[in-house]
Parts: structure tokens; sequence; C-alpha cells
């Protein structure tokens, strides 16, 4: 080969390193750069760039070429994660609360919500406004009003009105065609329903392609509420009465107690069967009962919402902690008010031993049912015992990891399985091209310790970037 013919070689090798170097320009919004990328399925990718057009993420990689207007966040030393859900809500229970809601959410890093029992009347401004701008506001999934029996707990009287009695299967029919036709994503089933009914709210439901969440009724046990296909349990409520020794014993009590407390308010009802069966049922858990309800919720893939935040209330007294105070400042100040006076009424009683052994209870049947296939996801039942919107779910995610689960298992309760949950996951939960641009920066990495999701630096939602100072002035009220 001569020299004439090398120069030549040479050249051609050139022009082609040269085309290879010039990168095609991607259109963009906003880029991230240089960041480490953390979710719940994936080891952390660092030194990334993720690249944001309209609501979408449209790439990832280490070298990406983009124009020079798009905006630009440095992600150096920082970390990239789905925007979280709290998976157990209830944006109608407390007025004065309501309008703070959504922006303690988003300013926490919750990009989507589930609520679990709110009148029509109360919800559906709230779903007009969240469907209103969606950059703006969480996603919202509903489920209307809880489907309890002919007597209902939360009727208004001692209680807050978020429950509709459901008598009958016509009665179901009827309120689950209204639900329907109102928009609703799922139902809530409650606690005073016969079986019957329970049943033909199962049964309605599956018909129309709508999931069943709810409590277990206290007519029933836990087994034959699981085949009968709901799709989640809150609270664990009530795994405790079907797993005692003498569980048919309990049940049978429970039935001829509902029958004779049919003139009793609902609330009231409810209050006396958790104090007599409970505690006696937490002390004489039967190890087989107890596995046979696991491997029952794992088959019909019932999954679990622990809301271990409630469940513990009196255990945490987070009311009773300067630091929890501190998270009412984003209330209005009709609202901080009350609080803080509830706080301080609240903090006068103890936690009784009964209290205690219960919440032991539930934070012991984290690990177990997870080791068993059961899925697990975070809520927290907030505004419920001054659990402040949004601060909550990262307290509940600390509790989880405190009963057994690992920080990527809270990490995914709190983003893939919610996504699953609604068929949702080829578009959110991951941190992922194609997917939804529902994002959180922070400033630790939560696979190293889940209260590193507190440390948020920015937030995105629906390829909305909201800055550390754009989410303070959500907090201001």
């Amino acid at each position: 080969m001569n020299l004439r013919t090398n120069i030549v070689l040479l050249l051609l090798i050139g022009v082609m390193w040269s085309c290879a170097e010039k990168k095609e320009v991607i259109p963009a919004d906003l880029a991230i750069t240089n960041i480490t990328i953390v979710d719940a399925e994936s080891v952390p990718l660092p030194n990334m760039t993720v690249l944001l057009k309209g609501d979408r993420i449209v790439a990832i990689g280490a070298e990406l070429s983009f124009a020079d207007k798009v905006e630009v966040i440095d992600g150096t030393g920082k970390f990239l994660m789905p925007g979280l859900w709290d998976f157990h809500v209830h944006l109608s229970f407390d007025s004065l609360i309501t309008p703070s809601m959504y922006d303690l959410f988003l300013a926490n890093g919750i990009t989507s919500i589930r609520d679990t029992g709110g009148l029509l009347e109360k919800m559906l401004p709230m779903k007009a406004q969240a469907e209103s701008d969606p950059a703006r506001y969480p996603r919202l999934k509903w489920a209307g009003p809880l489907l309890d029996g002919k007597t209902v707990v939360y009727d208004g009287s001692t209680n807050p009105e978020i429950g509709v009695g459901v008598a009958t299967e016509d009665d179901a029919l009827a309120i689950i065609e209204q639900l329907e036709a109102a928009g609703v994503n799922l139902l809530k089933a409650y606690e005073m329903l016969s079986p019957e009914v329970y049943q033909a709210i199962l049964s309605i439901a599956k018909e129309k392609n709508l999931p069943v969440t709810g409590h277990v009724p206290l007519s029933m046990d836990v087994i034959t509420a699981s085949n009968a296909g709901l799709s989640s349990m809150e609270h664990f409520r009530n795994i405790e009465m079907s797993a005692a020794a003498n569980a048919p014993k309990l049940l049978e009590d429970r039935l001829r107690l509902l029958q004779e407390g049919q003139s009793t308010p609902g609330s009231t009802l409810r209050s006396s069967i958790h104090s007599a069966q409970r505690t006696e049922a937490v002390r004489n858990l039967d190890s087989t009962r107890l596995e046979a309800i696991a491997t029952a919720l794992a088959t019909n893939n019932t999954v679990q919402i622990p809301t271990l935040s409630i469940a513990g209330a009196r255990m945490h007294a987070l009311w009773g902690q300067e630091n929890w105070l501190a998270t009412f400042d984003g209330l209005s100040e009709n609202a901080r008010t009350a609080w803080l006076e509830n706080a301080a009424a609240m903090s006068a009683s103890k936690a009784s031993p009964d209290n205690i052994e219960y919440a032991q209870f539930c934070y012991s049947l984290v690990r177990y049912l997870a080791d068993r296939g059961v899925k697990i996801l975070a809520g927290t039942d907030t505004p419920i015992a001054l659990l402040t919107p949004g601060y909550s779910l990262h307290k509940e995610l600390e509790f989880l990891v405190n009963a057994g689960l690992s920080e990527r298992e809270a990490l995914a309760a709190a983003t893939t399985l919610p996504a699953q949950y609604f068929g949702l996951e080829a578009e959110l939960g991951l941190v992922k091209k194609n997917y939804l641009a529902d994002l959180v920066i922070l400033d630790a990495d939560p696979l190293k310790s889940i209260s590193n999701t507190q440390k948020i630096s920015a937030v995105i939602r629906n390829g909305q970037h909201y800055d550390r100072q754009a989410l303070d002035q959500l907090l201001k009220k």
C-alpha cells in the first residue's frame, strides 16, 4: 500500500469519525443532566441525561445532544426517582384541610393519589380541579363514597359523612351505576355490608371492570372476601379476627351482634365489635389460619395497604412531636389553629396497651405477608389522626421499612405497584423512555435510606418543573 493510498484511507477514517461524533439533536423542553436515576426495578444509573418533551420522557443516556434553548437542570450529586403515590387519602374528610391538600401532596413529591371514600357531591369538584390542569395538580384516582350496610359507620353523625347505605343487591346495582357514570376508578366496600350485598358489589364491579378495595365486612372472613375478588384491603382490616384460633366462634358472635345491633348507629356498633374481638384475636392467633389467609391473598392478588401511620397512630403519636407540628404550617390559618388544638387534646391521652398490641400486630404482618407473595402498597389515611397530607406518606415509607421492607420494596410500594394496580405500569412508576414525566429530584439516595425521599430538590409533574422555590411557595398559606 503506497503513501497516497494511506493518506486517502486516513482522510476517510477522519470523515467517518467526524460523522459519528455528530450526535442527533433530540427535541426537548427540559434536560436533566449528570443525574443518578433510581427506581424500584433497576440498578442506579449515574451520570445520566434525561430529556423531557411535553408530558413524556423522550430520551435517557450518558451523552445526549439537545438544543441550546432547552431548560437545563444540573443534576450533579442528585437523584431522580419516579413521582410518588399516596394510595389511601380522603380529600373531603376535613373541609378545613381540603383546600390545602393538592398543594401539600405536590410539594412533597406525591404526583398521584387514590381517594378511598368521599360523597359524590364533594368529590366531583375535586375531580374537575385535578383534571383542569394536570401539570398543576396530582393525578387523582377515586372511589366515591364508602359502600356500607344498612347501618353506616361514616354517616355524618359522630363521623364525617363519607359513606352510603347499601342494604340490598338492587341498591348495589343502582349506586354502582351512578358511580360509574360519574367516572370513578374503583369502588370501596365497607365493614357493615352483608355477605350477599358484598358479593353482589364485587360481581357487578367485575362486569364493569372496576377494582374493589375495602375492609373485610364484619359479617365475613378474610378468605371468603378475597376469593370473591377483592382487589385490595385497607389497614389489614379485619385479618386478626379470621386468623384467631377461635375464628369460627368469633364470626358467629359477630353475626349475632350485627343482627341485634341493627338499630344501633353504625360507628358505635362497629367500635363495640372491634373492642369485643380485636385484642382477643391478636392474642390467640393461629399460625395455620394465618398461613392460609396469606396464601389466599397472594393467590387472589388481594394487595394490602397497611396504613401503618393510622394503625400505630397512638403509638407513634406524631401529633405530640415538635417537628410534626411544624408540618401544619402548610395549612390555612383556620385549619392550623384547629389542628394544633386537636394535637394538644390528643397529646393528653396515652396509647392503651391494646392499641400498642394491635399496632405491633400490624407491623408484624408487613414482612410476613410480603415474604409470602402479597403485595404491599403505601397509603396513609390522611388527614385522619392529624396526618398532614404529603408529609405523612414519607413517614409511612419509614414505617414500612421499620416493619421489615427494604428501601427498594418501600419505593415500589409508592411507585411501581400503585401504577400496576391501575394498569399504568407501561407509562408510570419508573424512570424510562416514553414514560410520563412525573418525577422527583432528591438531594440524597432513597435506596440508601428511605428517609431521603424527604430531601426534595424539585418535582416534575406532567412535564412541568417545580424547583425548590416554587415548592416552598406552594406551602405558603
